[in-house]
């Protein structure tokens, strides 16, 4: 619901005026990657890449991650990420030549099966309601295999995503990537087609 309809006309970028976090005021700043044991509180920044693994709980804090080397941001089996308190979190996947845009692969967003994504998005700011952004010219697939719930806008005009879990996959907010690909899974998106999508309209699916 609503009826889906064949053959609609082609819909400009609607996020293609969002600024990259270097434009934003002040920019995320180089962090150091900590030792990830237990249970850690990372703050935000700019980082080489993340890797959490079984029995690890990294808690974001209030603002926006950028990852640049390959790994990004892996979720392994029994690894978790997490927002508390009231901090909300968006996800940038960069380039390691970072702030310089990316022209193929860049960071990648890898949930393993086992692994849990729980963040909330922004509520307000330039990302408000925005859980992941990859650079536009970023190619590297992102990789969710396993239930998660995303709250915000998944953002990558260039980069394939590829769902796959024993369980269902929810969406309920904007997705603009370069292909989809869901497999062994449920893909759920609940939206009201009463309220139109900011640059976008009547929300649709477009290939």
């Amino acid at each position: 619901i609503p009826t889906p309809e064949l053959g609609g006309p082609p819909v400009a970028d609607p996020l293609a005026g969002l600024r990259t976090p270097d434009q934003l005021t002040p920019p995320p700043t180089p962090q150091v990657p900590p030792t990830l044991t237990g249970t850690v509180n990372l703050p935000p920044g700019v980082y080489p890449s993340i890797t959490v693994d079984d029995g690890v709980t990294v808690t974001l804090e209030d603002g926006v991650y950028v990852f640049t080397e390959p790994a990004g941001l892996t979720i392994r089996n029994g690894g978790r990420v997490v927002t508390r308190g009231g901090d909300r979190a968006a996800i940038y996947l960069a380039c390691e030549d970072y702030p310089t845009r990316c022209s193929g692969n860049g960071a990648r967003f890898l949930l393993e099966p086992g692994g849990q994504f729980q963040v909330d998005p922004p509520a307000a700011g330039e990302y408000a309601g925005l859980s992941i952004f990859a650079d536009r010219g970023n190619t590297t697939p992102m990789l969710l295999l396993d239930d998660v719930s995303l709250g915000g806008a998944l953002y990558g005009p260039s980069t394939p995503l590829v769902l796959s879990s024993a369980g269902d996959v929810q969406v309920d907010s904007l997705l603009v990537i370069g292909t989809l690909r869901v497999s062994n899974t449920d893909l759920g998106v609940a939206y009201d087609p009463s309220v139109p999508l900011p640059g976008v309209g009547r929300p649709v699916l477009i290939r």
